[in-house]
């Protein structure tokens, strides 16, 4: 009933439910799992239209890189529409709690700098290891930094 009560006293412009939902292995991994039965053919892939994404998540020495695929559709000049693969990557790095001001200053300050270091790995691994030759360096990217 308070929840209901909280509901109503609010502007609420639409109510989302999430689910979670898992369960054990045994032997096998959650990775097998993913990759030899998630990925492969299934009833699932018929089950109602849906658009494909992918979420990957790199631990790397130094960052973690998020890696999403997913499938759009871009206009063209000639508004002609056309599908297209989208990779959205983000590195992420954290900054100790306990450093001092200046310190937690003079870090950020240097993952900020080497932002093109970053954007070079994310074109090599998007390049090397998910683009079709032909499609090597044919990509815009457009990178950005948000402080989170």
């Amino acid at each position: 009933m308070f929840l209901l009560e909280v509901i109503l006293n609010k502007i609420v412009k639409a109510l989302k439910l999430n689910l979670n939902k898992t369960f054990e292995q045994g032997q096998s991994s959650a990775r097998d799992y993913i990759f030899n039965t998630l990925l492969a053919s299934g009833g699932w892939r018929e089950l109602a239209p849906m658009v494909a994404t992918m979420k990957l998540v790199y631990r790397l020495p130094d960052a973690q890189l998020t890696l999403e695929i997913n499938e759009a559709m871009l206009k063209s000049s000639e508004q002609k529409v056309v599908p297209v693969v989208v990779f959205d990557g983000s590195f992420a790095r954290g900054v100790a709690k306990e450093m001092a001001q200046r310190d937690r200053a003079i870090a950020l300050s240097k993952m900020i700098d080497n932002w093109q270091q970053d954007l070079a790995a994310y074109q090599d691994i998007i390049n090397t290891q998910f683009l079709p030759t032909n499609q090597r360096d044919s990509l815009p990217y457009a990178p950005e930094i948000e402080a989170v």
